[in-house]
């Protein structure tokens, strides 16, 4: 079964890389989660960094983490059906919406978070991104992030730049003519919802026509929830790459039958470099 530090290959892996390979890149997409996937899974997601450093008020810290310890377990009970998951998910996003509005929540929040430089990129990430950009494949971020669209753009523009095929799909806010948070916008993007989250025409446009005929899906998650990220994308073959984040021999062998590549968490982004090096 191999351990913690151990690249796990399953069986379909080669097969599938062969056949992404021999296609070329102008048929790839990537498509990624952000929290514990591209950054490293030992550290705290940007919105834990907003509550657990008090960034906006020691009220609101309070009360995001009341909700997380009464919706986190949920998240991941399998004794729970997976829509009776979506619905709990789907209220405590909800919920922590309304306290981060009740908060005041600002752009100048947001940017104190990002710029606080508590989350990182995995290593490698950097070179990973510009290898992307210089083969000309999109890379679409589908994030259930808390702090959304706005966190994770100005995270990339400070630690990356800017890529012109670098999409990001997440949570978003209304705001006032203060900058204030007034609302959230629809949809909702939950970790157990991006299957939902269609990437069509009508509500995405431009990342529609930019990924159409890119059927090779390099694919990467932390949870197995991650996995529906590439559902309802036109597909021939999806690569499914999966960050071991905390070591369990159980989950192990559960997920190894859905993933094709298995990285240990402590790990950077090597291991698709290699693949991207072969294109």
């Amino acid at each position: 079964m191999g351990n913690s530090e151990n690249i796990i290959y399953t069986a379909k892996a080669q097969e599938k890389i062969d056949k992404i390979l021999a296609w070329g890149p102008e048929k790839v997409q990537v498509i990624a989660d952000f929290d514990k996937t591209l950054t490293y899974g030992n550290q705290e997601s940007i919105i834990a960094v907003l509550y657990n450093y008090q960034y906006l008020s020691k009220d609101y810290t309070q009360k995001a983490k009341e909700l997380e310890k009464i919706y986190q377990p949920k998240e991941e009970d399998q004794t729970l059906s997976w829509e009776e998951r979506q619905v709990l998910m789907n209220e405590r996003r909800v919920k922590h919406f309304q306290i981060l509005i009740e908060s005041g929540l600002t752009k100048k929040h947001i940017e104190k978070v990002v710029d606080s430089g508590i989350v990182k990129l995995r290593s490698w990430c950097h070179e990973f991104v510009d290898q992307l950009h210089t083969l000309g494949i999109p890379m679409i971020i589908l994030s259930a992030s808390g702090l959304g669209m706005d966190s994770i753009e100005r995270f990339f523009h400070e630690h990356l730049g800017k890529h012109q095929k670098l999409f990001i799909i997440s949570n978003g806010f209304i705001r006032n003519e203060e900058g204030r948070a007034t609302m959230w916008k629809e949809p909702i993007i939950t970790s157990l919802n991006k299957n939902e989250t269609a990437i069509s025409e009508k509500h995405f446009p431009e990342i529609y026509h930019e990924i159409q005929g890119r059927t090779n899906i390099i694919l990467l998650g932390d949870k197995i929830e991650d996995l529906s990220m590439a559902e309802g994308v036109p597909s021939e073959t999806v690569l499914k790459i999966w960050f071991l984040n905390s070591w369990n021999e159980e989950k192990l062998r559960l997920y190894e039958n859905h993933f094709d590549i298995i990285i240990p968490g402590k790990l950077g982004m090597e291991e698709v470099m290699k693949i991207l090096g072969k294109m």
